[in-house]
C-alpha cells in the first residue's frame, strides 16, 4: 500500500518542481519605450525638408531652395536653410515627452528676389514649436497647445 501511495504521488511531486521551477526566470530589465527611443534617433540627425508651414503646403520653385533642417545629436544644435539664407540655433529636446523646444534662430542676410517661402514666418513658426511628433517619416512640429505649426519629411543625405 505504501509502494502504490510513493508510485503515484512521486510523479506529481516532480511534476509540480518542474514546472515551479520553470516559472523562475530571471526578470528582464525595463527597457526604455522602443517607440521613444526610435522618435529621438529619427529626430536627431536627419534632414528634414519642408512640406507644410501654417497649413499650406510649400512647393519650392526648385529643389534647391527646399528648406530643411538638421539637429545636431551631441550639441544640440541645429541648422538649415530656409529658402534663400542658412540658419542656425541651439534646441532642447525631452524625447519622452515629445517636446522639442528651439531656440532663438540666426541667419545669414543674402536677398533673394524671386523667394516662394517667407522665410521670416519659417523660422518664427520654428521658433514657437513646443512639442512634435513623428510618424513614418514625417515630423510634425506643434506649438504649446499642440497645433500643427508645420510638417517635414525625412530624406537621406
Amino acid at each position: 500500500m505504501k509502494n502504490k501511495f510513493l508510485s503515484l504521488i512521486l510523479p506529481l511531486i516532480l511534476a509540480a518542481n518542474l514546472v515551479g521551477l520553470s516559472a523562475c526566470q530571471p526578470t528582464p530589465k525595463e527597457q526604455p519605450k522602443s517607440d521613444t527611443i526610435q522618435m529621438n534617433s529619427q529626430l536627431k540627425q536627419t534632414h528634414w525638408v519642408l512640406n507644410t508651414l501654417n497649413d499650406k503646403k510649400v512647393v519650392p520653385k526648385t529643389t534647391k531652395n527646399q528648406p530643411y533642417f538638421v539637429l545636431s545629436a551631441k550639441e544640440n544644435k541645429i541648422n538649415g536653410y530656409s529658402g534663400c539664407n542658412h540658419f542656425f540655433g541651439t534646441y532642447r529636446n525631452n524625447p519622452k515627452a515629445a517636446i522639442l523646444n528651439i531656440g532663438q534662430l540666426a541667419s545669414t542676410l543674402m536677398a533673394c528676389m524671386d523667394n516662394s517661402i517667407n522665410e521670416y514666418n519659417f523660422l518664427r513658426t520654428l521658433e514657437q514649436t513646443q512639442h512634435y511628433k513623428i510618424k513614418d517619416n514625417t515630423l510634425t512640429l506643434l506649438n504649446s497647445h499642440r497645433k500643427v505649426l508645420a510638417s517635414f519629411t525625412a530624406i537621406k543625405k
